[in-house]
């Protein structure tokens, strides 16, 4: 009976470990798309910016 008490204790842990692990990964993930989406449209802006400065050359 310890013993399978002690199991079922090490993979309530383990469930328990990887759950964090993956809302640690979800968090990680949205801070990256969000920092990818942010770098994307700045970077349109100031693309539109230089299009801009060149069109009022010619």
């Amino acid at each position: 009976k310890r013993i399978k008490d002690a199991q079922s204790e090490a993979k309530a842990e383990i469930e328990h470990f990887k759950a964090d692990r993956e809302r640690q990964y979800k968090v990680l993930e949205q801070q990256q798309l969000g920092n990818r989406t942010q770098m994307t449209e700045q970077s349109s802006k100031e693309t539109q910016i230089q299009i801009g400065a060149l069109k009022s050359q010619y």
